[in-house]
């Protein structure tokens, strides 16, 4: 369980202090929604979960996710999918993300905890910022008067990695757990930072079904 780091989370341990099986996320984040911030909680909920090597599903739901069915009958109908892994996917940019695009190659900025509280700005040196100059220059000195600097960052082109397709889609899913190593372990070879390989933590040697889109880096597999 993960508690944004914004809010106290005692209420919450006192409200489950008897149920033993569940287990307190140490490392909180402080969480904006859309942001990279949930993504680290969640990669930091996998690796508990994968450590303790046991058979299943992983399913991320969050604080607002009542279940339909009983326990029972979620865990019978994951039992008969196997390997099956329950994730929404689409191709980017996609018309049900209409800023998919920017989201890939422009910045994002926060200005606020706030819900969808942030700019989205190209770098100087690319065309993006010159489609709509006075759009994105006026970000840029809103970002200036709200943050006291511009970010260097700004003078270097966003790239997305060459080895990889783009994909939106749900933030909420269930997969096995042997995924869910495969994906900590495949983020592990790429280099992300604070993440253990999979591959030790999980015991054996982690295969996935499908690789990125024009194959991995030198020396890099799932």
């Amino acid at each position: 369980i993960h508690i944004d780091q914004k809010i106290n989370d005692e209420p919450f341990r006192q409200a489950l202090a008897g149920h033993k099986a569940c287990h307190w996320l140490q490392t909180r984040q402080q969480c904006t929604w859309g942001d990279s911030s949930i993504v680290k909680a969640t990669l930091s909920a996998m690796q508990v979960i994968v450590a303790e090597k046991k058979e299943g599903y992983c399913v991320l739901l969050s604080g607002q996710d009542y279940p339909l069915r009983s326990n029972k009958e979620i865990e019978a109908y994951l039992q008969k999918a196997g390997d099956r892994c329950f994730i929404e996917t689409y191709p980017m940019p996609h018309e049900r993300w209409p800023d998919s695009r920017e989201r890939l190659f422009h910045y994002k900025f926060d200005l606020s905890g706030e819900k969808e509280h942030s700019l989205l700005i190209p770098s100087v040196f690319s065309k993006d910022f010159y489609s709509d100059v006075g759009k994105h220059a006026r970000n840029c000195w809103l970002l200036l008067c709200m943050k006291k600097t511009l970010p260097l960052v700004l003078l270097r082109k966003r790239k997305f990695p060459s080895y990889c397709k783009p994909f939106g889609g749900s933030q909420w899913w269930a997969v096995p757990v042997a995924m869910a190593a495969a994906i900590l372990d495949f983020l592990c070879r790429l280099g992300t930072e604070g993440c253990a390989p999979a591959r030790d933590i999980y015991g054996h040697r982690l295969q996935a079904t499908a690789k990125p889109a024009g194959g991995l880096p030198p020396g890099q597999e799932v």
